[in-house]
This record gives C-alpha cells, structure tokens and sequence, in this order.
C-alpha cells in the first residue's frame, strides 16, 4: 500500500484526475461533491444499493505537487500538468465506486481513472 497524507492507494483504488478546468466548466470542491452525490443517488435508485458518499468517495480535492509526484511515480505518464490544479476524485477505499459511476464521472468531469492497484 502506497500512504500520502489524504491519497491512500491499495489494491483496487481509483483516482479520477479531471480535465473540467478551462473548458468551461470549473467546479469547486463543494458543487463537485452536489454531482457526485446525485450521481451516487441515481445509482443508489437504479441499482437497489444502499452507498453513502464517504463509503464510496474520499474527499475530492484539488491536485498539488505531493499529488504529482505520487502520481508520476505510479505511472510516468501523469505529469505536473496534468495533476497539478486539476480536480481529484478518489475512492475511499478499494472498490467502493460503483463501476456504473465511472462512465458518468468521466464524461461529466472529462476525467482520465486511474486504477491504483
């Protein structure tokens, strides 16, 4: 298991890096948390789960250069470009996104997931 202080990554966690800013649609912190947590209840309804917000995601948060570095020592392609500033959509834990939320995180936010584990 990989530990930054507010970034865990174990064997089946995610992180949505999100593309959102510049095209329009900049989302804070808190109206990124309004979506997810309808999106979250739409697949509450449609799928019979039961999932709260801090069961599936941990706090979304905005990509600094701890952020980088973690992220371009997973994989080389994440550069400081492309983490740093950017929305952060993490898992709370290993596979507690739903995988119906994926589709909907990547189109709504225009984020790139990437699979820690």
């Amino acid at each position: 298991m990989k530990i930054r202080n507010g970034f865990v990554s174990n064997s089946s966690s995610s992180c949505f890096v999100c593309n959102c800013y510049g095209n329009g649609k900049d989302y804070t912190v808190e109206e990124a948390k309004e979506i997810l947590q309808k999106m979250l209840d739409f697949t509450n309804e449609m799928f019979g789960y039961e999932d709260t917000f801090d069961k599936v995601f941990a706090e979304p948060q905005i990509g600094d250069m701890a952020d980088v570095g973690f992220l371009t020592n997973w994989d080389d392609r994440w550069t400081k470009e492309n983490v740093f500033g950017k929305l952060l959509i993490l898992s709370a834990s290993d596979n507690t996104i739903p995988y119906e939320l994926y589709g909907l995180i990547e189109s709504k936010f225009d984020a790139w997931r990437e699979h820690l584990g």
